[in-house]
């Protein structure tokens, strides 16, 4: 101070109003796609359009198909004043478990001492290494009885070797063998409409096992032993090929038929009957039937014996079926109710007494 002096300390201030308009900010990110057991990380990079000597924060939205345990990633990004970028890096937590690929979405949410650059978003995803899952096929009985309650359903099990984050659906196909038919059993799931011989389960996502459950139908036919054999003919997420066949066996609880004899008279049924040795005579002939009560899904096979009674002989008569002197062999068909033999008489030149034939059955046989 020249040629004054102060009466008290003297102070102004003069603040420079900044015009300049914060950076702005935009993200980028080095890889689009992460193996999941590779040890590998993505980089994502908040980069500054401008200058700024302030510190700038970046704070992060972070959505995804990805659970947060399947990753590791900061949530803000800091860019320390005199920087024009900053970086985090993406890493990802391997497991044992089939899963679809996942991404990780990054968005910006805020940001300190920054603007957004329009809308930056990134995004990367994580591409699943694991095999699928083997599944095999088990079954808790292999043999169930018709009829019987507790005794007439198998429980056929397909088990996943390993949890799987994928719904699987399996595809069994169920196959009769030697007299089964689909009638004789039904199953839950029923068949498919386009494939009557496949039934269809899913084991959902988070679950190891699927079940069918085979119950024999209760009927009043009698049937052979019966045999179904399941087999798993697709898997959506698995590994079938080391399942095995397995086949099962349905036991009949009904009796054999009873069977009848008769003579076909007309519209009827007789014990007896007159036919005549003429050959001009159109009563030369008698159908002789074996029936039965109800229908077999066997062949039923019916040995009759012809006796010759009073004066008749093996010569007087014939039937058009071959057989042994006195026996002659009656199939009735499975499904059938009843087959016929013809007997006729042979017209001789002898002078004879009226003859009688006896017809008995010497046995019945189911084949």
């Amino acid at each position: 101070l020249i040629n004054g002096q102060l009466a008290t300390p003297q102070q102004v201030v003069i603040t420079i109003n900044d015009d300049d308009l914060p950076p702005l900010v935009e993200l980028t990110v080095d890889t689009t796609g992460i193996l999941e057991d590779s040890g590998l990380t993505a980089r994502i990079t908040a980069t500054l359009v401008g200058q700024t000597e302030k510190d700038v924060t970046v704070f992060l939205d972070i959505t995804g198909t990805a659970e947060p345990t399947d990753f590791n990633l900061p949530t803000q990004i800091f860019i320390a004043a005199g920087s024009s970028s900053a970086f985090i890096d993406l890493s990802v937590n391997p497991d044992a478990v089939d899963e679809f690929d996942e991404t990780v979405i990054v968005d910006i949410d805020t940001i300190t001492n920054g603007t957004e650059s329009g809308v930056q978003q990134v995004v990367t995803t994580i591409i699943d290494d694991d095999l699928p899952p083997e599944i095999t096929l088990a079954v808790d009985s292999g043999l169930i009885f018709e009829g019987a309650v507790g005794f007439d359903t198998a429980t056929f099990t397909a088990t996943l070797d390993a949890v799987s984050e994928k719904d699987v659906t399996v595809t069994l196909d169920v196959t009769s063998l030697l007299s089964a038919e689909e009638a004789d059993f039904i199953t839950n799931p029923v068949p498919l409409v386009l494939e009557p011989t496949q039934r269809q389960f899913t084991i959902l996502a988070g679950n190891t096992t699927g079940t069918m459950t085979l119950t024999a139908v209760d009927d009043l036919v009698d049937e052979p032993f019966e045999i179904v054999e399941v087999d798993i003919v697709a898997a959506d997420f698995a590994d079938f090929t080391g399942a095995s066949v397995i086949a099962i066996g349905i036991a009949d609880n009904d009796p054999a038929p009873v069977v009848s004899l008769d003579i076909v008279d007309g519209a009827g049924l007789v014990s007896a009957k007159t036919i005549d040795e003429d050959p001009l005579s159109t009563n030369r002939s008698a159908t002789i039937r074996a029936s039965l009560d109800v229908a077999s899904q066997q062949d039923v096979t019916v040995v009759v014996d012809i006796t010759s009674l009073l004066t008749a002989q093996e010569s007087d008569f014939s039937t058009d079926v071959p057989g042994a002197p006195t026996q002659r062999t009656i199939t009735i068909p499975a499904g059938d109710t009843f087959a016929d033999i013809v007997l006729t008489a042979v017209d001789d030149v002898l002078d004879e007494e009226a003859e009688d034939l006896q017809i008995d059955i010497l046995a019945g046989q189911l084949l």
